[in-house]
């Protein structure tokens, strides 16, 4: 970073900060995607990405009363986002059943709602 700042304005507090704060989380690199409360049943399904050296996971959790009920690897792929951004789009209700968009508006992931109902 010292060396790039002679060239370009960078806020190196902050890329400090941040490497330290992933250092300090022992590099955990996960993050929430997506979240829809879905009405009935009353609950809300998560997408929850994490990505390591070797591998992309996509979770789908459903939590009901903020306590995860399910949690489901629905995507595994390699580490690259050139693989696995293509699969991260949204959660639709439809007629009851829940569906995992891609880009492509395909539902790569399907269940019930009748199913969640009995999480």
């Amino acid at each position: 970073l010292a060396k790039a700042i002679k060239h370009i304005a960078l806020p190196a507090a902050l890329f400090k900060d941040t490497l330290d704060e992933f250092r300090r989380n022992h590099f955990k690199n996960e993050w929430v995607f997506k979240s829809k409360k879905i009405k009935t049943p009353a609950c809300t399904c998560v997408l929850e990405c994490r990505l390591t050296i070797d591998f992309f996971f996509l979770s789908f959790k459903v939590l009901k009363n903020n306590t995860c009920v399910l949690d489901k690897e629905i995507l595994r792929t390699a580490p690259d986002e050139v693989v696995f951004l293509p699969y991260l789009k949204d959660i639709k209700e439809e007629n009851g059943r829940i569906k995992v968009i891609d880009k492509s508006g395909m539902a790569f992931y399907i269940t019930t709602a009748a199913s969640l109902d009995k999480l």
